[in-house]
C-alpha cells in the first residue's frame, strides 16, 4: 500500500527496503561490498526460494565469512545444521583459543643464574651507605676540622693556635705579609 501510495519504482522500493533494515539484517547488509549493495535485483532473487534453501545459503555464507581459517575448518567439520548452533560452536572455539593463549603467556622460562655474588655486593654497598648515614647528624657531616691548623674536633673560632681570639675573621699570618711597594707614576 505504501509503495502504491508513494508511487515508488522498483529502485525506490529497494532503497527504502535497505534503509529500513534493523538489527542483524542491517549488520549483514553493511558487510556487503559496495557493488552488491546497489544490485537491487539480487534482493529479489531469493524471494521464491524455500525457507530451508535460504537458511542453508545463510549458513554457508556465515561459515565463509569467518576470518580464522582454523575456526572455519572446525565449523565445516562439526555437525552443526543452522546458524545459531554454528555461532555457539564458533564462540566455544574462540574461548578455547583465548584460554590457550593466556596459558602460553603465563609460562616463563626459568634460568639458574649465580647471582649470590651480586646479591652480596649489593648488601655490602647498602651497609656502607647506612654507616655513612649514621655518621651524619641531621644531614650534616659530623667530622669537623679546623681551617687554621687542620686538627680535628674543633673549628677555627675555637682553635688554640689562633691569635685573634676566635673571631670569625680570616687569620693572617705574619709570614704571608709583604710590604707594599710604591711605584712612581710619571706623567707623560
Amino acid at each position: 500500500m505504501v509503495v502504491e501510495a508513494n508511487g515508488w519504482n522498483p529502485r525506490a522500493k529497494a532503497f527504502h527496503l535497505t534503509t529500513s533494515l534493523r538489527g542483524d539484517a542491517a549488520d549483514i547488509f553493511e558487510t556487503l561490498p559496495e557493488e552488491q549493495r546497489h544490485d537491487f535485483q539480487a534482493y529479489r532473487v531469493f524471494l521464491d526460494c524455500p525457507v530451508e534453501t535460504r537458511q542453508d545459503l545463510a549458513f554457508q555464507h556465515f561459515i565463509d565469512s569467518v576470518r580464522d581459517p582454523e575456526t572455519q575448518k572446525a565449523l565445516r567439520l562439526a555437525d552443526v545444521k543452522d546458524i545459531g548452533s554454528a555461532l555457539v560452536y564458533a564462540h566455544k572455539i574462540e574461548i578455547a583459543q583465548q584460554a590457550a593463549c593466556k596459558d602460553r603467556h603465563s609460562i616463563r622460562a626459568v634460568s639458574a643464574i649465580d647471582s649470590d655474588s651480586d646479591f652480596i655486593k649489593q648488601i655490602e654497598d647498602l651497609r656502607r651507605k647506612i654507616r655513612s648515614l649514621e655518621d651524619c647528624k641531621d644531614g650534616r657531616n659530623t667530622k669537623i676540622q679546623c681551617w687554621t691548623c687542620g686538627a680535628a674536633e674543633h673549628v677555627h673560632r675555637n682553635c688554640p693556635t689562633s691569635r685573634d681570639g676566635g673571631n670569625d675573621l680570616p687569620h693572617i699570618r705574619e709570614t704571608n705579609m709583604r710590604p707594599f711597594r710604591v711605584v712612581e707614576v710619571s706623567e707623560s
